[in-house]
């Protein structure tokens, strides 16, 4: 017959700790939603290539333009600051397209900028972080 203290905590029983369970049992937990999301693509949507403006008011001059490989965006002041495209994660949703959009600056750092795109007037995005800052893509 065992006595109690042969099952107590970190024993084994058949075979493989309780702890060693949990521990696995914790790290699949953590690990597979981060497999089951939305998959980065390298390629420029072709939706989005083109120029892009707002009508806010204090944003007069400001614009976006994607590329193939960059994202020039042109400040209110007339510059212009050149980042290198590096992927982009779609969701389709009831209201459009969901973009995440990530973009490197000239010191390496990766950013992130999140859009709703809709076919509407040829092309609206809107600012998931200022939902009142509309931008409309140029004709081409």
């Amino acid at each position: 017959m065992h006595s109690q203290r042969e099952f107590g905590p970190g024993h084994r029983t058949g075979g493989v700790h309780l702890r060693t369970w949990l521990i696995f049992l914790i790290s699949a937990l953590v690990v597979l939603p981060a497999g089951c999301g939305k998959r980065r693509i390298k390629e420029t949507p072709a939706e989005l290539i083109g120029v892009w403006r707002t009508s806010a008011e204090d944003m007069e001059n400001a614009s976006m333009q994607f590329t193939d490989q960059y994202l020039v965006i042109g400040r209110i002041d007339n510059s212009y600051a050149n980042y290198a495209l590096n992927g982009f994660v779609l969701d389709e949703i009831d209201e459009g397209t969901d973009i995440k959009i990530y973009y490197v600056d000239s010191e390496g750092y990766e950013l992130s900028m999140q859009l709703l795109y809709t076919a509407d007037d040829g092309g609206t995005l809107i600012d998931q972080h200022q939902p009142a800052l509309i931008w409309k893509k140029e004709p081409s």
